[in-house]
């Protein structure tokens, strides 16, 4: 997909720049570390959500970059040893799991956003969106050969026009195709990509209005591409019904990350103990997994977006650090984990 112009800016295109902002320069040194070593040209990403789950105080969106090309079968090894358990059916936290998330095989981003965000100013505000979303489609300079892609946007447009129209479901479903899509583009800019495969776990955000969140993270990944001059790499979508269930073991670290950052906002609460075991054996002081803070309102009729670096560490933090990242850091007990604001 090739835009002929620049995407309007809009939420996605804010959204971006906030994320770059809380991203560089500390996380993206250690995302282009953690590329050159594994040193692929195509790569995994496996996405999983904890979303609306009233046991849960946040919502949670995962992502776990894994390397594929020549490094497929060693990634597909590290998986088939991971346990098939996913965090809510285990009293202690696998020690795989932990490796596998602490050692370097594997890149973590997660995203903890508020219950309460508000995206849009109202259901209009929504529909807009999709409008200014079709017609950038149709401007394309191949929109002939998007055709497909063109009929699920407005296929997905007609459904919003109903006076039922789950706001926060199209909500939830943009900011995690934004979400993934910049991702993919963190990649790009470290050097040549050839494919990209996007795993997500089964749910209503990736499987409402026809399963049309691969294509709006398509559209995504091509607009942020061509506005940052970035060849657009070939992306894949790994996709499984429920009586083939080959993509778990893909989703399985995304499971744990996404579980555990919905239980532990980024002020002190109270958790499980095999949370707070996660917390302090893999996300603290962890140079491969990263936890920001999201948050939307519209305090005045006009979006509000903000994305904050949270730092977990079970020590103080670096001067230099705390100063870059505008993060708070935690310090890690197994019943009780305290936090203090490092700034």
């Amino acid at each position: 997909m090739s835009p002929s112009t620049e995407i309007p800016q809009g939420f996605v295109n804010a959204l971006w720049a906030h994320l770059d902002a809380a991203i560089q320069p500390w996380v993206e040194k250690r995302l282009r570390s953690f590329a050159k070593r594994h040193g692929v040209l195509k790569w995994i990403i496996s996405t999983d959500f904890c979303i609306r789950d009233q046991h849960r105080p946040n919502d949670s969106f995962a992502f776990v970059i894994l390397p594929a090309d020549e490094k497929f079968e060693e990634t597909q090894d590290l998986l088939r040893g991971l346990p098939s358990r996913d965090l809510k059916d285990v009293k202690r936290i696998p020690a795989e799991i932990k490796d596998a998330l602490r050692r370097g095989r594997a890149f973590t981003f997660c995203f903890v956003a508020d219950r309460d965000r508000r995206l849009y100013v109202d259901v209009e505000a929504a529909r807009r969106s999709l409008d200014d979303t079709i017609a950038m489609a149709e401007h394309w300079a191949n929109a002939g050969r998007c055709g497909e892609t063109i009929a699920k946007l407005r296929a997905m447009r007609a459904e919003a026009s109903k006076a039922n129209l789950n706001l926060r479901l199209l909500e939830d479903l943009t900011v995690t195709a934004a979400l993934a899509a910049h991702i993919v583009t963190l990649i790009c800019r470290l050097g040549p990509v050839e494919r990209v495969g996007w795993v997500a776990d089964r749910d209503r955000i990736t499987e409402c209005y026809s399963g049309i969140a691969a294509t709006l993270f398509a559209i995504n990944v091509a607009g942020c591409c061509h506005n940052l001059g970035l060849p657009e790499p070939k992306l894949g979508i790994f996709t499984q019904t429920s009586e083939d269930l080959w993509c778990d073991p893909f989703i399985r670290l995304a499971d744990y990350v996404a579980g555990v950052a919905a239980w532990d906002p980024p002020v002190t609460n109270r958790v499980q103990p095999k949370i707070a075991e996660l917390v302090r054996d893999v996300f603290a002081d962890n140079r491969h997994l990263f936890l920001f803070h999201l948050a939307f309102y519209v305090p005045d009729g006009r979006p509000v977006i903000e994305v904050r670096r949270v730092a977990i560490s079970t020590k103080p933090l670096p001067r230099k650090q705390r100063k870059s990242s505008n993060a708070s850091s935690l310090r890690g007990r197994s019943r009780d984990l305290k936090t203090r604001n490092a700034n």
